[in-house]
């Protein structure tokens, strides 16, 4: 069986609407292509000049990972070209963000 890269696993996350969906719900995102449609033009030159969309872009990232990659088994996941240092940053975002809606549960 073909291992799948860190990447690929990624696009194909990205092409999932329940899961962005869950995604902006959980963090109060906008990623989901109905909410990227429906953004009136100053809101998004607004997003692309404060950091929004790389924002949510790179928490998204860390979900897959967290959520998808980290869960699948490891002999379907292609470690040599699995997600790079890059991702620390993103991922301790996402540890902070899924620890604050957590604790907001309690």
């Amino acid at each position: 069986m073909r291992k799948i890269t860190f990447y690929e696993c990624l696009m194909e996350a990205a092409r999932w609407p329940y899961l962005i969906e869950g995604f902006d719900r959980m963090l109060g995102c906008s990623l989901s292509p109905e909410k990227l449609a429906a953004r009136a033009p100053l809101d998004t030159m607004i997003d692309n000049a404060t950091g929004k969309l790389d924002y949510d872009l790179s928490m998204f990232i860390a979900f897959v990972y967290d959520i998808v990659w980290t869960r699948l088994p490891l002999d379907l996941r292609d470690m040599e070209n699995g997600p790079t240092e890059d991702i620390a940053i993103p991922l301790r975002e996402w540890e902070k963000a899924n620890s604050r809606r957590t604790q907001s549960r309690l």
